[in-house]
Parts: structure tokens; C-alpha cells; sequence
């Protein structure tokens, strides 16, 4: 059995958002690549809503994943600096990266944060930390028969009688692709926790995911599909 203590004891040692202030900016044709102490920061817009985020050292290039078949888009990119962070953005979402921590907040065109990067720890595998509504859904298929997860803590390992997928969605109208295949655990809104959403990786090389716009849920769906693929349908007979 694993042990979270000892885990928690070796990433005391490696990164984390909340010491990583940015040392230089680069906008590049796919997006804005920021530098900090801890490690390179990668903001790429694939579309209008949705937005691929790596977080690692130097010569991390993403973890690797043969679901996501989809190639980046052709995105119209906005790029403006303020005294306190650095803002990216696109016709229908919003990047604010804050200069002192790096965490990156996620924004419709109204203003309003749906995610907020809290803390990110890489080393020995990988940890991230959101500020958002403890209500989510999607995971896989579980046996605990529960449809919202809050208040509890996700294990995704294929096993027989349970299937991870490591896309999650909210009812704050986004979606999260983890682009990560190791065995994870997705902490959602448990009582007395620091934060109301925790995702914890066995293995990685750094920090890899999709964030996807809805507002509705079947738009969300649709760009989960859009990145992997549409699923074939099952025979008429």
C-alpha cells in the first residue's frame, strides 16, 4: 500500500507555483513560452477554447500520449502585458499568468475565473492544485456509484471493474484533458483540504493538460472528442 506521507516527503523537495516567479517572457507563433527557476512554462491555444498547458524542466517536450490525435489550429493570439501578470488571449477564452507565482488563471470573455492554477509540484512524479467549484464529474467508470465526486478522492488505475480516463468536467462550463497514463488519484473538494481540487501523478516528467471551454457540456464533449477522436458507432444490428 502506498504510502501519501512518504510521497508528500519527496516532493517537500521540487517545485511549486507558489515560489516560481517569471524571469523572462517569449510569445511564440503557437502561443507564450514563460521562464521561471522551477522550470519553463508553455501556453499553447489549439483552438479558441482550448488551450494545452506544459509545465517542466528546460527540455520537457510533454508527456506522452497516443489518445490526443489532433493537431493545433490556426488560433487568433492577443498578448498583453500588466504591472502584475501577463494576459493571452483568444476569441472566446482568457490566460492570466500571474508575474510572482506563474499560476495560470482561466477566463471566459465576461471576466470570470473558472481554474485557477494554486500550487504544481514535479520531481518524482507530479502534483497540481486548482481553485475551483468541488463539483466534478466524468473520471472513468467507477465502482463507488457516485456521479459527483466531491468530497472524495478518485483512484485511476485500469483494473478489472474499473476504467480511468483522465478527463474530468465541471459544471462551471470547462473540461480537463490530463495528459498523463501513470497511476493517478483526483482529490475533489474533501473536508479540510488546502484546496478544493488536487491531482496527484505517480510518474512524469512535468505537469500536462488541455483545458477545454464549453460553457455547455456537449461543447466541452465535443472538443475532448475534437482532441481524440471521434468514437466509432456500434453496428446497427
Amino acid at each position: 500500500m502506498r504510502s501519501w506521507a512518504l510521497i508528500a516527503a519527496v516532493f517537500a523537495g521540487t517545485t511549486s507555483a507558489e515560489a516560481a516567479r517569471i524571469d523572462s517572457v517569449r510569445q511564440l507563433p503557437s502561443g507564450l513560452e514563460l521562464r521561471t527557476a522551477d522550470g519553463v512554462l508553455l501556453l499553447e491555444p489549439w483552438s479558441d477554447g482550448i488551450v494545452h498547458v506544459r509545465f517542466g524542466p528546460p527540455n520537457y517536450s510533454g508527456n506522452y500520449n497516443p489518445s490526443v490525435i489532433a493537431t493545433r489550429g490556426k488560433v487568433h493570439l492577443s498578448v498583453r502585458e500588466t504591472p502584475d501578470a501577463y494576459l493571452l488571449s483568444t476569441p472566446r477564452l482568457r490566460l492570466r499568468v500571474d508575474k510572482a507565482t506563474s499560476s495560470v488563471s482561466f477566463q471566459d470573455m465576461s471576466g470570470a475565473t473558472l481554474l485557477e492554477e494554486a500550487e504544481r509540484s514535479i520531481g518524482n512524479g507530479t502534483v497540481a492544485a486548482f481553485r475551483t467549484s468541488p463539483t466534478i464529474y466524468g473520471l472513468g467508470e467507477h465502482q463507488n456509484g457516485l456521479l459527483d465526486y466531491r468530497g472524495t478522492s478518485v483512484h485511476l488505475q485500469q483494473k478489472n471493474g474499473d476504467v480511468a480516463v483522465p478527463f474530468l468536467l465541471s459544471p462551471k462550463g470547462f473540461g480537463i484533458l490530463w495528459n498523463n497514463p501513470s497511476i493517478m488519484d483526483v482529490e475533489v473538494g474533501k473536508a479540510g483540504a488546502k484546496y478544493p481540487l488536487v491531482i496527484r501523478n505517480e510518474a512524469g516528467g512535468g505537469i500536462d493538460y488541455d483545458f477545454i471551454l464549453g460553457p455547455e457540456p456537449d461543447q466541452v464533449i465535443a472538443g475532448y472528442r475534437w482532441l481524440t477522436g471521434d468514437a466509432p458507432l456500434m453496428p446497427r444490428w
